[in-house]
């Protein structure tokens, strides 16, 4: 049985570790998840197997990058950003991604009227399927989106063996559901 909780330090060694096979090695730090603990703007959440953790995801309220679409996003009102979640390996097509996407918006209800998430644009992108079949739209498509980002970090992209980074990602963009 799968349990979702709160992100705690406890669950950083897992976190990161997954973050590495999934994302590229240094993708995320521990003084990069750190500030999601216990943090009125942010949340972090985990699948628990048991024990170990078999998924996470990182959100926070902000405005939404400059960068992403015009027209329903007012300036000045603040969003739900979902900026990373994952899954281990073992334990995809299990509906953890779902969950936590579920979790993430239930949480975020009460505090904001839209959200938006970014996705590696990939034919088999499973997290582009959960955004898909809750009701998210793709609204705009932005290449080379983490070259400086991963140039700065010194991570080595999962996808596409970088930095530079030269993926193109998709952002998507919801109204809040509790069920998606």
């Amino acid at each position: 049985m799968i349990q979702i909780e709160s992100l705690a330090s406890t669950h950083l060694r897992e976190v990161l570790a997954l973050a590495d096979g999934a994302f590229g090695g240094n993708y995320l730090t521990r003084e990069a998840v750190m500030p999601y603990i216990d943090h009125p703007d942010r949340a972090a959440w985990v699948a628990l197997a048991g024990h170990s953790v078999a998924g996470f995801l990182l959100a926070r309220l902000a405005a939404p990058d400059p960068s992403w679409p015009d027209g329903p996003v007012v300036p000045g009102v603040r969003a739900g950003i979902l900026q990373t979640i994952a899954v281990a390996p073992g334990y995809m097509r299990q509906g953890i991604g779902t969950a936590l996407t579920r979790h993430f918006a239930s949480d975020l209800a009460g505090r904001c009227k839209v959200c938006f998430s970014v996705c590696w644009e990939r034919d088999d992108a499973p997290f582009m399927r959960i955004l898909d079949r809750a009701g998210w739209k793709p609204v705009k498509r932005l290449p080379g989106y983490w070259a400086e980002d991963s140039l700065r970090q010194g991570y080595s992209c999962a996808q596409c063996g970088g930095p530079p980074c030269t993926c193109v990602a998709v952002i998507y963009q919801s109204g809040i559901s509790v069920n998606p």
